[in-house]
């Protein structure tokens, strides 16, 4: 909703993207065992 939309802006309000990422997002291909991506 609109105001679900409004809440999140104000926590982002004034960040670059770099401040609201994960720093090293883990990545998983289709080639990846599932015991390594768990």
């Amino acid at each position: 909703t609109f105001n679900k939309i409004q809440r999140l802006l104000s926590k982002t309000n004034g960040k670059v993207v770099g401040d609201v990422m994960t720093p090293a997002p883990l990545v998983v291909r289709e080639t990846t065992n599932l015991e390594d991506a768990a």
